[in-house]
């Protein structure tokens, strides 16, 4: 895949939400977004949108010397799926089919990392209902 002008947007987007979670202060949010601004500058189109996703992250970091901005999202994440553990292997497992079941978990549960706390609330229950098939998969109907 190469880098499309979509993907300029979701490079400023990421940068506007690492800016939010690094920092509370509004200067060092604006300082970092104009940074990405300019970087959109440089953007290869023939390189893949991971690239300059890097390029962010790392202005990130050098902007804030924060080096795991993320962090605490991800001690979150992790708390809360170790929380869902026990109920979703007992869902699993008692289903008609325990693998189609997992996987179905297992596409919801790699959420992503911009959620909030409200947003949280409400993926929660997706994620329990994925752990049951829906009866026409349990039949083996598609």
């Amino acid at each position: 895949m190469r880098t499309s002008l979509e993907c300029l947007g979701c490079m400023i987007n990421q940068a506007i939400r690492a800016a939010q979670v690094t920092s509370g202060d509004r200067d060092v949010q604006q300082r970092i977004v104009r940074h990405a601004l300019a970087e959109t500058v440089h953007v290869d189109f023939a390189s893949q949108p991971v690239t300059a996703g890097r390029r962010v992250q790392r202005l990130v970091r050098r902007l804030t010397g924060n080096h795991d901005p993320y962090r605490g999202l991800k001690q979150r994440s992790t708390a809360l799926a170790l929380r869902l553990l026990p109920e979703l292997r007992r869902k699993v497992l008692a289903s008609p089919m325990p693998i189609g079941a997992a996987l179905s978990v297992g596409q919801v549960i790699a959420m992503p990392t911009d959620l909030s706390d409200l947003e949280l609330t409400i993926y929660i229950p997706e994620i329990r209902h994925r752990a049951r098939p829906a009866a026409h998969v349990a039949r083996g109907v598609s």
